[in-house]
């Protein structure tokens, strides 16, 4: 999970992605908002440019797409649907972006349950985890005990 993260740094804001492909990366759209050209920077400090973004706004979502593959980054999820009332989930980025140093955070909580927001196209899933500025674009996993 912890490879998986990323933080993703825009023009005026930074916050965290994860990888959906091996070489796309899902983040908010508020993470790189303003930024043509936002830099994707690894567990191991090394980082990249993506060469193109897909984005809805509306939506406040982002993919990102690298040149280069990372086939061990994808992290699979489970569906929502399938999470039962208080099951123990885990949040992961990286709050505070550059201010905060080191490696990944994660914050433990509890699934509530999945929202649906009228004139989005997505559900939402609420959970108890706190999140904090920068852990924006990062994710949300099922904790298995």
């Amino acid at each position: 999970m912890k490879r998986s993260v990323v933080r993703v740094v825009g023009g005026l804001s930074e916050g965290s992605g994860f990888f959906v492909s091996d070489n796309q990366i899902l983040t908010n759209f508020h993470v790189i908002a303003d930024e043509p050209s936002p830099k994707v920077v690894f567990p191991d400090g090394h980082f990249t440019t993506s060469y193109r973004i897909t984005a809805n706004k509306d939506n406040d979502l982002a993919l990102l797409y690298l040149n280069e593959t990372h086939p061990d980054k994808i992290f699979h999820w489970v569906s929502p649907q399938t999470l039962q009332i208080n099951e123990p989930l885990l949040a992961a980025g990286y709050p505070l972006g550059t201010d905060l140093s080191g490696e990944v955070t994660i914050n433990k909580g509890n699934f509530s349950a999945v929202r649906h927001a009228s004139g989005f196209f997505s559900d939402y899933v609420q959970t108890s985890i706190n999140l904090v500025q920068g852990m924006s674009g990062g994710r949300s996993f099922l904790y298995l005990l």
